[in-house]
């Protein structure tokens, strides 16, 4: 719920686009992929402001 709500904001804020890492071709981002990178990016955020 968390994830999806900063994920969200990320996109209204124009901030949605991330870099993930892929297990192979056609493959789905895992779990932790995808919150490291939200991570990531709030982080860059914080610094920001």
């Amino acid at each position: 719920m968390l994830l999806e709500k900063l994920w969200r904001w990320l996109c209204s804020h124009e901030l949605g686009v991330l870099n993930l890492q892929l297990a192979g071709v056609g493959a789905e981002p895992g779990l932790r992929n995808l919150c490291e990178a939200l991570r990531k990016q709030a982080r860059h955020l914080v610094v920001a402001f």
